[in-house]
């Protein structure tokens, strides 16, 4: 799910087919969160008259939402409601992307927690 920053808006249509999410992180070299690029940036672009052969920099967004590695379920699950995306980049204490949720994922666990009690 991460890409280099220096790739192109391609590169990124290429590997949001692939991975079948709405989301690539732009990373750098180091792998630190430098922003996102969704289908909907992508588009935007394409709609402005933007050319696939561009820096993805152009289109991405510079101020990404992350969180922190050791992020409760609860709290991705609440930063999933305030902004309505459907993947998140975990990140470590180097700003490193180390992994993501998806809302699937902790909707699902959440769900996995609940109680089941059947009357008779």
């Amino acid at each position: 799910m991460c890409l280099r920053s220096d790739s192109i808006v391609m590169d990124a249509i290429k590997l949001l087919n692939e991975s079948n999410m709405n989301i690539v992180f732009i990373c750098d070299s180091e792998f630190k969160l430098v922003g996102t690029v969704t289908d909907a940036d992508i588009r935007r672009g394409l709609g402005e008259g933007l050319n696939v052969d561009i820096s993805v920099r152009v289109i991405m967004n510079k101020e990404p939402v992350s969180m922190w590695i050791h992020s409760s379920n609860s709290e991705l699950r609440k930063r999933f409601l305030v902004t309505k995306l459907r993947a998140i980049p975990l990140l470590d204490r180097e700003a490193k992307v180390v992994d993501y949720r998806t809302i699937e994922e902790v909707s699902f666990l959440e769900k996995k927690k609940s109680s089941l009690m059947i009357l008779t």
